[in-house]
């Protein structure tokens, strides 16, 4: 692993040096708003089997995806049901993750065993900043061990994580607390894991 710090070979711009590293397979930790993120290219089959592996991620759960725009999430959906894209006008960039009918073609493990995918658009963070230059979706899950609370910092993830990936961004000021997961479909929503957005203000973003 290393560090990605200014005045180091990447000065030029480590985030745009981490995307880089991201399509060659690498796996790096870096804030979202949210939580600190262990971020891989979602269609890279070795930096998906490197994540499962030290995340001891079980088949059935799908990695979530964070996006750069509104527009790059439906691609990644079979179906955009209205109510995603009402809730996504509402909350994105920001704490909502929408899980929706996930387009055919996509790897196994972006799709659960319903046959959704997770997609959010993140708020300002180095993650996102990541995400951007990226140019497309990445896999974002916490960068914590299974079962141990998620680090504040991207500098403090224990030294499990810190070994066994190539590059932590350091930075950002996450919340501490997961965005709000939400399943979207014709009938309406409903939310499978509360977080920062309140089932109140979904409310109220559908009126």
């Amino acid at each position: 692993m290393r560090a990605s710090e200014p005045g180091g070979a990447d000065v030029g711009d480590p985030l745009v040096a981490a995307a880089r590293d991201l399509r060659r397979g690498a796996l790096v930790v870096a804030a979202t708003e949210t939580l600190v993120g262990l971020l891989a290219d979602p269609f890279h089959a070795a930096a998906l089997a490197r994540v499962a592996v030290l995340k001891q991620r079980p088949p059935t759960e799908a990695f979530p995806l964070i996006v750069p725009d509104a527009a790059v999430a439906a691609t990644l959906s079979g179906r955009w049901p209205a109510v995603a894209e009402r809730l996504a006008a509402a909350f994105w960039p920001g704490p909502l993750t929408l899980l929706v009918p996930a387009a055919p073609g996509l790897p196994a493990e972006l799709v659960g065993p319903e046959g959704w995918v997770a997609v959010r658009v993140p708020g300002a963070a180095p993650a996102t900043r990541i995400c951007v230059h990226f140019g497309g979706p990445l896999v974002a899950t916490s960068a914590n061990l299974r079962g141990r609370p998620p680090p504040l910092r991207a500098e403090d993830v224990e030294p499990e994580i810190e070994a066994a990936v190539d590059l932590i961004v350091p930075g950002g000021a996450p919340a501490g607390r997961p965005s709000t997961l939400v399943a979207c479909d014709d009938a309406g929503y409903r939310i499978v894991r509360p977080g920062l957005l309140s089932d109140r203000a979904l409310r109220a973003a559908l009126r």
